[in-house]
């Protein structure tokens, strides 16, 4: 559905200026194209002021009445004034011919310049985007381009700005936390419901049929704080758990059910709080309607494997980490002691 602003088929007049003959007579091309611009079109000549210092100004326009100006023998019966006074009809020095032309030449980038409006019908935004740009690369001859302006453009740097957000939400969570929990291990665990967030969010975009567009990676970046707080509960009962004395396989078996009440329960409010614009209800549903599908989708997502991915992995982690440090306690040596070389015994030389 692509229209062209540019017609090229609109009638206009064209004016043909004898140059010598007007160079003999005194007239320039300038005097004639100002004398038809002011007759036909009008001109603004000067200012007034309705009251006296109310600093007001208004436009004094100077044209030619109403219906004065029809048809080309109209222009023709107008007269100029020579170099020496006498008056000299327009038809002398200008030939007016009706052609067919663009009511006016747009530029962009200092370059000459022709708009297509498009709205694309059953694809998506980005994908239309790369269509036309293909289109247009095997289409237009040498010297053309094509270039996207208005939210062609901006969708563009909208999406590196989204990108960069996103990427600096993840930074700043990961050093929130790792500031609440005085390790850097323990927030990557933290930090695994996201990413089975997002795969959620893109799922349910998927299977709606919806695209993954401005609103939608709003969407996604909301999930990187929303998603977080269900894994930080379990991990923080399991750290507590683990301060009382418990082993780590115990205090995860006691904490999983200690929490899953409400971690089904902030997860169900904002599932149920973004359903009504997920079906299209409200006000601003149809834009914030892959928002919201990305939303229920990464909290569904994400809570159905946090109960599951997060516990396995902390219990992995620990794990690793008792070998660690079960395998340094036992290549270190004992402090202030050193390698002795064995004593020579009678056969050696």
């Amino acid at each position: 559905n692509i229209h062209l602003e540019l017609d090229l088929a609109l009638p206009q007049l064209t004016f043909d200026v004898d140059r010598n003959r007007a160079k003999a007579l005194g007239i320039s091309s300038q005097q004639i194209g100002d004398t038809v611009r002011v007759l036909v079109g009008g001109a603004d000549i000067a200012k007034y002021h309705a009251i006296p210092g109310d600093g007001e100004r208004h436009d004094v326009r100077l044209a030619a009445q109403r219906g004065a100006m029809r048809d080309i023998r109209d222009l023709e019966n107008v007269y100029l004034k020579s170099a020496d006074g006498k008056l000299v009809r327009l038809a002398a020095v200008v030939e007016v011919r009706e052609t067919v032309g663009p009511a006016s030449l747009e530029r962009l980038n200092l370059s000459y310049s022709a708009g297509f409006v498009g709205t694309p019908e059953g694809i998506a935004f980005a994908e239309a985007l790369e269509i036309f740009r293909q289109v247009a690369a095997a289409t237009l001859p040498a010297g053309m381009d094509v270039q996207f302006v208005g939210q062609s453009n901006e969708m563009g740097r909208t999406t590196r700005g989204l990108i960069f957000v996103f990427i600096t939400g993840m930074v700043l969570v990961y050093m929130v936390l790792a500031s609440q929990f005085n390790s850097f291990l323990q927030p990557a665990l933290v930090m695994l419901a996201q990413p089975m967030a997002i795969a959620g969010g893109v799922i349910a975009l998927w299977v709606t049929g919806l695209t993954l567009n401005v609103f939608s990676m709003i969407g996604l970046i909301l999930l990187v704080g929303l998603v977080a707080k269900n894994s930080i509960l379990l991990v923080d009962l399991v750290n507590r758990y683990r301060a009382q004395g418990m082993e780590t396989h115990a205090a995860i078996l006691e904490a999983c059910p200690r929490r899953m009440r409400p971690v089904v329960m902030t997860s169900l409010t904002v599932v149920l709080a973004m359903t009504p614009a997920a079906l299209g209800v409200g006000t601003g549903a149809a834009q914030y309607g892959s928002m919201a599908v990305a939303v229920i989708g990464g909290m569904v997502f994400s809570t159905l494997l946090t109960l599951v991915v997060v516990p396995t992995a902390y219990s992995l982690l620990e794990r690793w980490l008792v070998a660690v440090e079960s395998l340094s306690s036992t290549v270190q040596l004992p402090a202030g002691s050193r390698r002795q070389k064995p004593l020579p015994t009678a056969t050696d030389n």
